[in-house]
């Protein structure tokens, strides 16, 4: 679901409608203000599920992206999911990013979210974008225990059984996945 400019009232009564209809939950893509329309869905509806899909780092500071997922978590009382990714070059150069590799970038923006947590409250579940092995694997390496049990939103992933099952597999296969690191 996307909220352009001046539908936004209009994307909110859909969420509203979707949630009626018994909707198993919405996917937010990173078009523009994806934060602030999940702020809107969990003061807006009540028991639908939703996410983003996929939400890239540079967009803005971890600190910042903490405080807010662990507003909208907390607000949704467990309905929000928070999808991150490093995104591709064309992005990157559009914001003026300056990068370092996209596994260390996307360690250390994990790494200052989760350090961030102690003053923002608890995070919602963190999936991981991930298109090839390395990112795979640094996802497998940094989730807790539980994510070995959790299942993503399906439009965030192929398929996941079991996030360290999955991560063995891509190991010997480059393909599109996604992985929860929470």
């Amino acid at each position: 679901m996307v909220a352009p400019a001046k539908k936004r009232h209009a994307i909110l009564e859909l969420a509203r409608r979707a949630e009626e209809l018994k909707f198993a939950g919405i996917a937010c893509p990173s078009l523009g203000a994806t934060m602030g329309l999940c702020v809107s869905l969990a003061h807006s509806t009540n028991e639908i599920k939703f996410w983003t899909s996929i939400q890239p780092i540079y967009y803005s500071h971890a600190i910042e992206m903490a405080n807010t997922a662990a507003h909208i978590h907390e607000v949704s009382n467990g309905r929000f999911a928070l999808g991150l990714g490093v995104s591709h070059g064309p992005v990157i150069d559009r914001l003026g990013a300056t990068t370092a590799t996209p596994l260390a970038d996307i360690k250390n923006y994990l790494a200052t979210m989760k350090a961030q947590e102690r003053f923002s409250g608890d995070l919602p579940p963190i999936y991981l974008a991930a298109l090839r092995n390395k990112m795979m694997h640094l996802a497998s390496e940094i989730s807790k225990p539980r994510a070995s049990s959790c299942r993503c939103p399906k439009s965030l992933l192929l398929s996941m059984p079991d996030h360290a099952h999955c991560a063995r597999r891509t190991q010997t296969r480059s393909w599109r996945h996604s992985t929860c690191v929470t």
